[in-house]
């Protein structure tokens, strides 16, 4: 079990820093007399059990608060991201044969938080059951596959095609038939101008008129003569 204190300033270059050198070369650092150590550019301090309390020395340099350890729990614990106040917790479930005890269920945790106090409420509340992850790790997959994604892609594809096709044969369709409207219009006016033309004069006006000299003036408007 590890419980780490980040602190929020280099305290290399503050009061009450010290180094002490061993013979064998290696170097203890102390902060206002506590133990502290840096780790890829961050200082902090230990304590090596939750029910700890950090040194009042350092309470007010406090920027983070970490906790990383395993833990046996005879009931089932659901793996995921679990979240409450400034806390936010990982927990991942360890196999059975890595680990050699009669409790069925091993987890391990990783938890930060701004304080000790989320810190350890979440840690509680995952314990005994009374927290949800808010990601969990062991629910469905989902999503495709880069295979099944592949297939969806060219069945996709070769639908846009025939809808292409489709669409340019009903554009054509549309050209066709909008000339075919547009030369029956034509012939109807023509139609209509004939049939004005008796009823302005009149048939009587006209007694050489016939059926076949009509059906000629017709023929050659419906036959594009004229």
């Amino acid at each position: 079990m590890n419980v780490r204190a980040y602190l929020n300033l280099n305290v290399k270059d503050a009061p009450h820093f010290k180094t002490k050198k061993y013979r064998d070369g290696v170097e203890q650092n102390t902060f206002h007399n506590i133990r502290v150590y840096e780790e890829k550019g961050r200082w902090f301090a230990e304590i090596y059990d939750l029910s700890d309390e950090f040194p009042q020395a350092i309470v007010n340099v406090i920027e983070e608060v970490s906790f990383r350890g395993g833990h046996q729990i005879n009931a089932r614990r659901e793996a995921g991201v679990y979240r409450h106040k400034t806390a936010t917790a990982r927990v991942d479930v360890v196999a059975p044969e890595t680990y050699s005890n009669r409790s069925p269920f091993r987890f391990d945790f990783n938890i930060r938080a701004k304080n000790l106090e989320d810190l350890r409420e979440l840690y509680h509340m995952i314990r005994v059951g009374s927290i949800r992850p808010e990601e969990s790790y062991d629910g469905p997959q989902s999503g495709m596959s880069r295979v099944e994604l592949e297939a969806e892609f060219r069945e996709l594809r070769s639908r846009a095609e025939e809808l292409a096709a489709k669409a340019k044969e009903a554009a054509e369709a549309l050209v066709t038939n909008t000339l075919a409207l547009e030369i029956a219009r034509r012939k109807l006016a023509k139609i209509s101008a004939l049939a004005a033309r008796f009823n302005d004069h009149g048939w009587l006006a006209k007694p050489f008129v016939t059926k076949g000299s009509v059906w000629r003036e017709l023929s050659d408007i419906l036959y594009d003569r004229v």
